[in-house]
């Protein structure tokens, strides 16, 4: 006779190497899932570390060649502004996207005094804080 029948013990018997195996794949496919995710997040801030820096290095280029004409002293046609209370010879400014431009400005011996990305956004302050009040709202 059969040992089994005899015990009346039927259905799935899962070992402990079963059950290590079925928590292991489990495991890993969370795990997989997450990287995934961290390496498409890490992808699109890449992109937008890239775009950043090639705006920046496209505007570096123009200001320099405004400021190269400057020293040549071929002024025309240039959109710098001559200021004269400050000390400043020359500001001049070259866009960086939508958000930032490139500022530079010279004195009057043509040296560069800045250069620098200033942000042109306009600014908006948040409106506050949701900070919890102590009461509990009602569940409807």
């Amino acid at each position: 006779m059969d040992d089994r029948g005899a015990r009346g013990f039927g259905g799935l018997h899962l070992g402990s190497a079963s059950l290590l195996t079925l928590f292991s794949v489990l495991c890993l496919t969370v795990l997989s899932a997450l990287s995934l995710m961290s390496a498409k997040n890490e992808l699109l801030l890449a992109r937008r570390a890239a775009d950043a820096t090639a705006q920046y290095y496209a505007a570096d280029a123009a200001a320099t060649a405004i400021y190269e004409a400057v020293l040549r002293g071929d002024t025309q046609g240039l959109t710098a502004t001559p200021l004269a209370e400050d000390g400043t010879a020359f500001r001049y400014s070259v866009p960086m996207g939508d958000t930032q431009q490139l500022e530079v400005e010279l004195n009057r011996d043509l040296q560069i005094v800045s250069w620098r990305a200033v942000y042109t956004a306009e600014w908006r302050p948040s409106e506050g804080i949701d900070v919890w009040d102590g009461i509990i709202p009602e569940v409807q």
